[in-house]
This record gives C-alpha cells, structure tokens and sequence, in this order.
C-alpha cells in the first residue's frame, strides 16, 4: 500500500512539475511575441504541443480585441482528439460563465472552459477565455494551474492593448505636433527630452540635434540666459508650476529672433521635465510696433478721428482721438458707445445728411460738410470724411470718420459771398446772384414744365423822399422795403437789390400765369403799408413790371430786359404792375371780371358734380369715383375747373365751394350706397379748408346727414397742403382719421415730394400724377418715377391711384407693375350723376369697357 501511494506522490509531482514547465513556457511565448495576435497563437501551439491537451481555443474578449472579437484555435492532427465543433459550443456558452466548466465526452476525455476574470469592461457578450480538450480528467492541481495562466493571459492581453493605445497616441501626438506651425518640447535639465519639427526649424536645426546634444541655453540670447535658467530652474526644482514669458532666441546661423514660450511642470519618464509651446513673434512685434506708430501717429493729428464698429447696435463710436475730444469739448468716455448723430443736434435736416446715409448705406466712403456742435451748444463746421474698413473675407466691420474743424474757412467764403453776391445796405441778393437764381428757376422751369416769373420794383417818389429826409431815413425806407419783400416770398424764392431804388423778386416753379396777379397783389399791398423809418409815418409804394418763362425771355438777361420795360411802363401810373404783354395785361382785367361772377355762381348756386369711376386693376370693377366740380355759367356755359378754382383759393371763396361739394358727395356716395353699389367717394380738400378750424365738424355733419359710413369717404390733399401748415395739418388728418375717413395724398411726386410726409402723416392712398402717367411707356423717367412710387406705396402698405390713364398700353403697365386702382378717360371720363348711376346700372367694368 504504501508502494502504491509512493507511486501515485510522483505522478502528482511530476504531472505538477510539468504544469509548472508548461505554464513558464507558455510565459516565454507570450513574452517574446510582438503582437498579441503572436502570443496567442504561440500560447495555443504550447499547449497543445508540449502539452496534454488535444485542441485549444482560446475567446479573445471584446476589451481586448484591436477591432472585432475573433476565436484562436490550435487542432492538432491526432484523430482521436474531439471535434472543433464541441469547443466552439462551450465557447460560445463563455459569456455566461462565472467559473470553470468541465464537460465529459462520450468518446473519453474532458473539455473545460476557464472564463477570464469578470470586469466592467467585459461583462456579459463581451467576455472571452480558453477551451481546451484532454483525453484525462482535469485535477484540481491543473485546474489551478490553468486558471492562473487564464488570469496572466488577460493581464497580458489588457497590458497589449494598452501598449497598442499608447502607441497609437504617441504617433497621433507626433503627427500633430509635427504639422502644428507652433514649437513644442519637453526640457528635462538643460536638455531636450523632445522637440517637434517646428521647433527645429524655427532654430535651424534637426530633432536629431536638438535632442541629442543641444542646450536649450544654447538657443538664447546671451543676455537673456540667466533669465530662461531661472525659469527653468524655478519649474524644475521648486515651487513654479507654469510660466509665459518672451525672450530671445538665437537660430543656428546666428540670427535673433523674438519668441514667446508657454511653459507647465510635468514628469516625464520618472523624472520631473519642463513641457511646453514656443511660437515665433517677429511679425507680432512688427505689426505691434506699426499699430503704435500708427496709434501715436492718430493721437497726434490736429484732425478728430473717431473709429465706428458695424457689429455693435446702432454702430457706436469705439475710439476717438484727443483732438475729436479737443474739438467737439466731448471726452471719450462720453463719446464712445453713442452714434456719431449726436454731435448734430437738433440740426437733423441739413441738405448733405442724405449724401453721408446713401454712403453709409452703400457701404462706400464720402465726404460732407455739416453743422455739428460741441458740448457746450456751439455750433461749428465740421469737413466729415468717411471711409469703410474691410475685414479678410471683403465684409465691412467699421468705419473711420475724420473731422476736420472748417468754421473758419465757411467764415471767410461766407463774407467773400456776402461782397461778391449780396447788397452791402439790405443784405439782400446783388445783380450778379439775382441773375445766377434766375438761370437756375428757368433751367428748372424748362425741365419741369413749371412757370418762372420776374417781378421788378421801383420805389415811387423814393429820390424825393431821399432828398427831403436824408440818405439815412432813405437807407432805412430801403432796409425795411427788404424786409417786407423778404418775409412774401416762398423758401427758394428770390428778393434782390438790383439799384438805387430798384428790387426784383424771382418767384420760381409756379403752375401758370395766373399764379402771378395774387403775388403781384401782395408785393404792392405789403409794400404800400406805413412805414416807421424815423418819421411821423410815411406811406411807401412802388411801380411793378413783370415777365414771365417761358414766354418772354428764355434766359436771365432777356427776362431782366422785358421786366424792367415793363416796370418802366408801370411808373407813370404809380402803385401798380404791368405785364410785359398786352396779352397778359388783358387776362388780369378778365380776372378780375371772373372774381365778379364767381361770387355771383355761390350766390346762385351755379356749381354741380362730376363722378370720375375708380377702377380695380385686378378685378376690373368700379370701387369708388372722385366727386369733380364744374360751373355752368349761364353766359359761358361749362367753365372748366382750371379757370376758377386758384382765384376761388385766392380770394377765399373756396371754403363756401368747399363745404357745397363735401355735402353734396356724401348724399350721392350715402344714396348709392343704400342701393347696392358700395362705392367710396373721394372729395378733394384745399388748403383754405384745412384753416377752417369747424372742418372736421362740418365733415361729420355731412356723413351724418347722407347717412353714409365713414369708411366710404376719402379725403384728397395735395403735398402744399401740407406744407404750409404742417403742424395743423397733421392734427386735422388725425382727427378725420380716428373717425375712420381715408386719406389720400393727390399729385405726388410734383410738388416739394418728402418721404417724410408718408411717416408724419396718416396717409392711406398714394395717387400717381397724370404727368407721369401721360408719356409711359415712350419715357423711361416716367417709367421709372411710376414704377417707384408703386413699389414704395407696396413697401409702405398704401394703396395707389394712377390718374390720367388713357391708353391700353399704360393699362397694361400699371396692370404689370401692380398698381391698385386707375382713373382715367381710357375707362370714362368724368360723368354727371345720373350717366355714373346708369354705369352701375349696366353692370359696365374693365374687361367689358375693353
């Protein structure tokens, strides 16, 4: 018994001593390989060949796996091992092992399963391990055995990966560090443990050499090493964990040149090192030094420079220089943050601000002259020029404004313009600027179709009231005739002293003749008023000759010429005018017989209505007309509306024709309206009316009698209207506006056209003047005008009335171009009331009139 137990002791010792063997040799190959694939193969082939094993499989986790998890395996070619097929089988069972598995085969032998350890990394399908098959039974000596060599093979396997990992970061670091335009290194003494192939280049040399066998004092300048040792030392040996400082470094062919360096504490190989970034700033301190020169260079111009920045909200100043502080008494901390439209003021109407907004606007530099002022309210000059800064990409980011202080220089031309163009005595304009005003009225006349006219005066008995009183009472009689005739005349109008006692007044861009005799009237009357000129009182007239463009002189001279004839002819007769006609004269005396039988035709109720139909362009529908008055004078007949109308705003009359024609349109809007046809009724209103301060009543009392909707009425104005009296005018729309009446604003674009008109003012129809309707589609100006006030009315959601149209061909365009509604002969001309309603009655529209 004993014998037997001896020999069972050295079987177990030397099948313990073979596992031992087996396990250092399969260490041996795993150790020895160069990749993991390698060791895995060579652990397989051990054993199965040095070992007691038929076939080995070995589950390489999904954690350890370089891309897809793939079984080794290694069959032997014994015949009687057991086939691939069970090991697969229990391999496959491998995720849900938590400890050995042993199988018994039919055929003999085992299989066992020895799972790697569990972690987070390769719990459940991810968990790999070894198979192996054996013709014995394993003990649990070799299961042992075996499950320690399990766990060395997955540390082996975690270790691999993690070398493959570090490898792979290390060349991604190498290649980005080497493509990267900054220099980076690590120094560990006075060496470098390694540097980049920028950094290399930077100092002309290879890695090679700066890393084996240059100090880093070798690359700094001599009187700046003590400095960079320090820094290092500081880093290295005590208590300094990162720097950034410049210094400067010397290349290997000797040149110097500026660097600035990024340094951290790091270890490195078990050692402490120095890791950092150098990058070089020749070009840095370049532009450095050009933007000082060019920052002192601004502080010391005597010209103000102030620099805006597109990005920020209303493009605020982000700079100015002292002489911008010195020149407008603003400091820059009161001046950066704001836009530059302070310095104006309230002055915000200047002619060459629409110029500086077109630039800005465009993006493009200019240069303007503009009234700004300073801090303490002074007002100055200021010679502005403006230019536009581009980033890389062509986008511009700001602009650069410099002021130039011109106060004086405006001094000087204004007092070399005041010797040169105006009268010493009055202050009024001279012969020569009279004669230059005259040409630029009739260039404008000509090109506009507009009426130009010269009034000349001459002081009746002024040489005798010289002479009795003294050239000083006569000096003053001449001021305040001066003054007078300059508080008549329109802004763009025209008062000279043109001699002795002679005056003449321009009055430019008028409708017709016509326009002249209430001018003429008011020149006499407002000269002939007593005068105070140091005397008990004296009364002042003066004889008048007139000519008027086109007509009686086609440029400044000849109209000088006719209107001085005709002054002359006008002396005799004393407080009085006369035309340079006889043609003209005759139509005053006509005039005034007209002013006879107009008020007649008030009196006898001589006045009816119109209907002009309004068109849908889109539909074709009527949708309103203009109520049109007309006079039917019993000797005359039909007396069109031109002939009366400017004499009945002249003499006043037109607030009584006025308040006829509102009522009489609200009745026949409020009686079409009952029968079907629900039409708006536009009336026009004069600038008379709008001094009426019961206008807004008697509109209501109107509506209310024809029982008609307030939205059914439309209130057309011309733009005079609103510029005489804007302030009123703006408070008489609103208050027609709440009640819900439209408004129209008639014959835009011929008179002094303003957009700020469409902002001020509650205006709801834009109409299109027939003069710019009359030549489409032969003129390409009107063309063009027709086109923008469509597209602004689009813009500022207005409706728009084209009048005048006529033709198929400017249907068709106003069609085109969307134009809302048209008035015209092409559809109807205007129609008494009972030839309109018949209209409506027959159902009659665009498509069928066409």
């Amino acid at each position: 018994m004993s014998s037997y137990n001896d020999s069972a002791s050295d079987q177990d010792l030397q099948r313990e001593n073979r596992l031992w063997r087996l396990h250092a040799v399969c260490h041996q190959r795993m150790s020895r390989a160069s990749t993991a694939q390698e060791a895995l193969s060579g652990l397989a082939a051990t054993l199965v060949d040095a070992g007691p094993y038929l076939r080995c499989l070995i589950v390489r986790g999904a954690d350890h796996a370089d891309n897809a998890p793939a079984p080794v395996y290694y069959p032997t070619e014994s015949t009687s091992a057991p086939d691939m097929a069970a090991l697969r089988a229990l391999a496959a069972r491998m995720a849900s092992l938590d400890e050995v598995q042993i199988q018994t085969q039919a055929s003999g032998g085992e299989l066992i399963a020895l799972p790697f350890p569990a972690t987070e990394a390769n719990s459940g399908s991810r968990r790999g391990g070894l198979v192996l098959a054996c013709a014995h039974s394993f003990s649990e000596q070799e299961q042992k055995r075996l499950q320690d060599l399990v766990i060395d093979l997955n540390r082996y396997l975690a270790q691999s990966q993690l070398r493959t990992a570090l490898l792979e970061r290390s060349e991604q670091f190498s290649r980005l560090t080497d493509a990267s335009m900054v220099g980076f290194y690590i120094i560990q003494q006075d060496g470098f443990a390694y540097a980049n192939a920028r950094l290399a280049a930077l100092f002309g040399y290879s890695q090679d050499e700066l890393i084996n066998g240059v100090r880093v004092s070798d690359l700094v300048y001599p009187d700046d090493r003590a400095a960079v040792v320090s820094n290092l030392q500081q880093r290295l040996e005590g208590d300094t964990q990162s720097v950034h400082y410049q210094f400067r470094g010397v290349r290997r062919s000797g040149e110097v040149m500026p660097v600035e360096v990024f340094g951290t504490r790091t270890y490195y190989r078990g050692e402490r090192a120095v890791v950092g970034s150098l990058l070089d700033i020749t070009e840095r301190q370049s532009s450095d030094q050009r933007l000082n020169l060019l920052s002192r260079a601004v502080d010391a111009s005597r010209n103000g420079i102030a620099i805006s920045d597109l990005s920020l909200d209303d493009n605020p100043f982000v700079y100015v220089n002292p002489a911008f502080e010195a020149i407008t008494g603003y400091s820059a901390v009161e001046t950066v943050g704001r836009n530059g439209r302070f310095l104006l003021g309230d002055d915000r109407r200047q002619s060459q601000l629409q110029q500086l907004r077109q630039a800005l606007h465009e993006q493009r530099g200019t240069r303007v002259e503009l009234r700004n002022y300073r801090k303490d309210g002074t007002a100055f000059w200021n010679e502005l020029s403006v230019a536009p800064v581009q980033d890389d990409a062509g986008n511009t980011t700001h602009y650069v404004s410099v002021m130039n202080d011109i106060s004086q220089r405006k001094q000087i031309e204004h007092q070399l313009r005041q010797l040169s163009y105006f009268d010493k005595l009055t202050g009024l304009a001279n012969r020569s600027q009279l004669t230059e005003q005259l040409q630029q009225a009739l260039h404008h006349a000509r090109r506009n179709g507009r009426v130009t006219a010269l009034l000349m005066l001459d002081l009746d008995r002024f040489k005798m009231f010289n002479q009795s009183l003294g050239t000083l009472a006569g000096d003053n009689i001449l001021c305040a005739v001066a003054r007078r005739l300059e508080g008549i005349i329109r802004r763009g109008d025209t008062v000279a002293r043109v001699g002795a006692d002679e005056f003449a007044i321009v009055f430019h861009d008028l409708n017709d003749r016509h326009d002249l005799l209430p001018l003429a009237r008011k020149v006499l009357n407002e000269v002939s008023r007593h005068l105070d000129v140091g005397t008990d009182g004296l009364q002042v007239t003066a004889s008048m000759g007139i000519a008027v463009a086109p007509g009686d002189g086609d440029d400044a001279e000849m109209l000088i010429q006719n209107a001085s004839a005709a002054m002359y002819s006008a002396i005799p007769k004393r407080n009085g005018f006369v035309f340079y006609t006889a043609e003209l004269n005759s139509q005053a005396q006509q005039r005034l017989d007209m002013e006879v039988r107009l008020k007649r035709a008030i009196t006898n109720h001589e006045f009816i209505l119109h209907y002009q139909p309004k068109v849908d362009l889109l539909t074709g529908a009527i949708t309103g007309a203009e109520a049109l008055v007309r006079w039917l004078d019993p000797l005359e007949g039909m007396v069109p509306p031109f002939r009366f109308i400017p004499l009945a705003e002249e003499t006043g009359m037109i607030q009584e024709i006025g308040a006829w024609v509102m009522e009489e349109a609200c009745r026949v809007a409020g009686s079409w309206n009952r029968e079907g046809w629900p039409l708006t009724m536009a009336v026009n209103l004069s600038a008379k009316q709008f001094s009426d301060p019961d206008l807004v009543g008697s509109i209501q009392r109107a509506l209310v009698k024809a029982q008609l909707a307030p939205d059914r009425l439309e209130c057309e104005l011309t733009e005079s209207v609103l510029m005489e009296q804007p302030e009123i005018a703006k408070a008489t729309l609103n208050e027609l506006k709440a009640i819900g009446i439209h408004i129209a604003l008639d014959d835009f674009g011929t008179g002094y056209s303003s957009l700020s008109y469409l902002k001020r003012f509650p205006i709801d129809t834009l109409k299109i003047d027939r003069s710019f309707v009359m030549d489409i589609p032969q003129d390409d100006h009107d063309i063009a005008i027709a086109k923008a006030i469509i597209a602004l009315s689009r813009s500022l959601g207005l409706q728009v009335v084209a009048e005048g149209v006529e033709t198929s061909d400017q249907l068709a365009f106003l069609q085109q171009e969307g134009c809302d509604l048209m008035q015209g002969f092409y559809f109807s001309k205007p129609l008494p009331e009972d030839v309109f309603r018949a209209l409506l009655v027959a159902g009659t529209g665009l498509n069928s009139h066409v």
